[in-house]
């Protein structure tokens, strides 16, 4: 949630206001995170043109509330006061964003009547045509949950539709607007709801903590009593669900249901949907804990995480070194996710904000088109498709997975990680932070409330999704880096913490230089060598942009003398013979290496095959592992394995589960095309072969 504070509002036209994207680089620029306009625009997905009016607005308003403007200079880095971190931190009057906006209009048709428009221009304190342009969003917002907007003269705006569906949508759009600043109180004061009203149901969460022995995020504590509340609310005045919609008969053996029926028991008779609607939003409430599932169906899940799992390593060709210990966290994901996506429900806000960051997109592709084929035992078990949203979030759980690392190195700074929104999201945080900073003890990742029961002299710096008043160190990131902000947060605390300032090299600018002195042939090809001999220079530091961080394709890896062609083969042995040749005489691998992926396979090894087409043999990563490399061979008549005859086999050499991901995904491709495969296998010259498999990189 984005916003900016106003003081001053002259009710006209012509206001000056900051718009959402405006209001958003505002906010990037006061964390601290971001001081160069590159980077904000490659974020963003802006051009120079969008980027320099965003600046233009962002200063004129810094001008009225008589905060020194952002200062871009020639380099591109941009110059931001201390002053402008205190716009987001002082609690005064707030200009909300366009889409908080619409949230606010969504949230007030819900639990309000006889709205008119002058209503909305009130509350928001914005023109008429504002508020007639947020109602075009509005309708669409409504439309997403199934529902309509209507106006009429006897009773104003209201929603039309099923009520489960206007209970989801109060439910996010009471999640999203709690996360304002004093968002608590415009929750109140917009459902005409009192605080002891909020406060008895808060004492139900607490005690359904100790009872049930769970314990729900931060998150989840500020907004279920609202949401709570307003529920039952709309109970109470009879607005009660289609039976249709909640007959959801594995609810009624929970705990969860038992304690729904407690608190529906004072509302009178009450028809059974409404006591599985409150048991659901318990159970698909992020839970900091795993809570209590049934045994059959704990086993059940676990079975469908294990396929999953297990497929996951096939197609991306790695294996899992804590394997267990990954299930066992999967397993605590799948509690709460497992019946949001049965039961169609959606992420809360702050957790669709981290699902749906721009650097996703960018960096974490190949894992998410991976999950996507492995998801199946889930959507199995689930009776459904999983959200986009939700496989976005496992991708991210699967990413962090990659990057762990531990050390036991004593003497070192101690450190908590806080983050509001779950285990998932925090784990994800840890895993990434004690990867970025080995020079650190990471104690535990924790909760807001566990935090202000810890002892500060059990740790020294504390790195926080959400500010925190402590007299510690604290280093406030976003709960999912991208590279190039963990760069800048290594930088910025070695340089806090250490005293050491670490060199930076702007590789775009040194390439502009050369281009005035010179001509360059091929530009690319000289970015990626100065990519590699600067992280050289700086790969003690722990966050250089080396060579090896890189995704390489199958053109990187398939060079002529990885490529080997032949008519026939005896058998498949003798093919994966053949195909170690390259690795072996080049130092990707040993001997030793080959011998462990012959032992591993037999005649029916048909999960090593993609699309029924390619083999791709791989043992995990060791000491026998030098390089990362692949090679290929083709057979013209093919080959009988797995009971299917093959012609292209391809050796994989890895030495993480990372570096070859982007690979092996383009080979998955390769697979889905019959033609392709059998053009490769009686291809005429490795060139022919290499501009068959271009076509896939």
């Amino acid at each position: 949630m984005y916003y900016v504070q106003y003081n001053e509002f002259v009710r006209r036209e012509c206001d000056m206001y900051l718009d959402e994207r405006s209001s958003a680089i505002l906010r990037d620029l006061a964390a601290g995170f971001r001081k160069n306009s590159g980077e904000i625009e490659e974020k963003f997905r802006l051009t120079r043109r969008q980027m320099d009016y965003s600046l233009k607005k962002i200063n004129a308003y810094l001008a009225e509330q008589n905060i020194p403007p952002v200062k871009k200079k020639r380099n591109g880095n941009l110059e931001v006061g201390k002053e402008i971190r205190e716009v987001l931190r002082q609690k005064k009057d707030y200009f909300y964003s366009e889409t908080e906006r619409v949230q606010i209009i969504a949230f007030m048709i819900l639990t309000q009547s006889d709205l008119s428009l002058q209503h909305f221009i009130s509350e928001l304190k914005v023109s008429k045509n504002t508020v007639l342009s947020d109602l075009k969003a509005v309708q669409q917002l409504f439309a997403d949950y199934g529902s309509k907007l209507k106006y009429t003269r006897q009773q104003g705006y209201i929603i039309d539709g099923k009520e489960f569906e206007k209970r989801k949508l109060l439910i996010d759009m009471a999640g999203q607007l709690i996360c304002l600043p004093d968002g608590r109180q415009l929750v109140r004061k917009l459902g005409r709801l009192k605080e002891d009203q909020v406060q008895k149901y808060r004492d139900w969460l607490e005690t359904i903590e100790r009872k049930l022995d769970v314990t729900f995020t931060d998150e989840k504590m500020d907004s279920s009593p609202y949401c709570l509340a307003l529920v039952c609310r709309r109970i109470k005045d009879g607005k009660y669900l289609d039976e249709a919609e909640m007959l959801y008969e594995e609810l009624t053996d929970t705990k969860e249901y038992a304690m729904a029926n407690e608190l529906l028991a004072e509302l009178g008779k009450v028809p059974r949907q409404e006591r599985f609607f409150i048991a659901l939003m318990l159970l698909s409430a992020n839970i900091s804990e795993l809570g209590i599932l049934s045994e059959e169906k704990v086993s059940v899940i676990r079975d469908a995480i294990e396929e999953m799992v297990h497929d996951f390593e096939n197609k991306a060709c790695v294996v899992f070194k804590e394997r267990e210990e990954l299930k066992e966290m999967l397993l605590k994901h799948m509690k709460p996710a497992y019946y949001r996506m049965k039961y169609n429900l959606t992420l809360s806000g702050n957790l669709l904000d981290i699902v749906n960051i721009e650097m996703y997109q960018e960096e974490l592709k190949e894992i998410h088109t991976i999950m996507r084929g492995c998801i199946g035992p889930v959507e199995q078990l689930i009776g459904s498709r999983v959200p986009d949203a939700e496989l976005k979030f496992l991708t991210l759980f699967m990413a962090s997975w990659f990057r762990r690392q531990g050390t036991k190195i004593t003497e070192k700074p101690r450190a908590l990680v806080v983050c509001p929104n779950g285990i998932t999201v925090s784990k994800i945080m840890h895993s990434a932070l004690k990867d970025l900073f080995p020079e650190f003890i990471f104690l535990d990742a924790i909760s807001v409330r566990e935090f202000e029961e810890w002892e500060e002299s059990r740790y020294e710096f504390v790195f926080s999704s959400v500010y925190l008043n402590t007299e510690k160190k604290l280093f406030v990131v976003e709960p999912v880096l991208s590279q190039k902000e963990r760069r800048q947060l290594r930088r910025q605390v070695m340089e806090e913490v250490y005293g050491i300032a670490v060199a930076d090299y702007d590789l775009e600018e040194v390439l502009r230089i050369i281009k005035q002195h010179g001509m360059i042939r091929n530009e690319m090809q000289l970015l990626k060598d100065l990519k590699k001999y600067f992280s050289s220079r700086i790969s003690d530091t722990g966050f250089g942009d080396s060579e090896d961080q890189e995704d390489l394709s199958l053109m990187d890896f398939l060079s002529d003398e990885y490529i080997i062609q032949t008519d026939r083969a005896e058998g498949w042995r003798e093919v994966m013979q053949m195909a170690s040749g390259p690795l072996i005489s080049h130092g990707n691998a040993e001997e030793r290496y080959v011998k462990r992926v012959l032992a591993q396979y037999h005649d029916n090894s048909v999960h090593i095959i993609f699309g029924g087409r390619i083999a791709v043999p791989h043992a995990m990563p060791d000491k026998d592992t030098k390089r990362v490399g692949l090679s290929l061979v083709t057979v013209k008549e093919g080959v009988l394995f797995g009971g299917l005859n093959i012609h292209l086999f391809v050796m994989l050499s890895p030495v993480d589960e990372k570096k070859h991901l982007k690979a092996i995904l383009q080979l998955s491709k390769l697979s889905e095309s019959e033609r392709d495969v059998r053009r490769i296998a009686e291809a005429g010259s490795k060139e022919e072969i290499r501009e068959i498999i271009k076509t896939y990189c």
